[in-house]
């Protein structure tokens, strides 16, 4: 039995540009894709290789459940600002969800 493929609650999705690589080809615009898309990843891993280095800190500053409860918070804003982007086309909104 073959299904087919979910576009939804696909946790790898975020990490793996392949399989959103279509869908966003054929639903943004496509002045420059290939260089709007390659930056969409980059900008969304670019955050976790200098937040390592602060977290600690501002963990001990101000506590394990504030920390994550402002990085919860962060995540999601990134998250509501680059569906925004999608949904209106704009590669500049979608970008700073990203990193966000």
């Amino acid at each position: 039995c073959t299904q087919p493929p979910s576009h939804t609650n696909d946790p790898h999705r975020i990490s793996m540009p392949a399989s959103v690589r279509q869908l966003l080809k054929e639903y943004m615009s496509q002045e420059n894709f290939e260089a709007q898309f390659q930056l969409l990843f980059t900008l969304a891993h670019l955050p976790g290789v200098f937040l390592p280095f602060f977290t600690g800190s501002i963990v001990d500053r101000i506590g394990a459940r504030l920390c994550l409860l402002i990085l919860t918070l962060l995540c999601f804003i990134g998250q509501v600002t680059s569906s925004i982007g999608v949904q209106k086309e704009s590669w500049p909104i979608t970008l700073t969800g990203r990193f966000i």
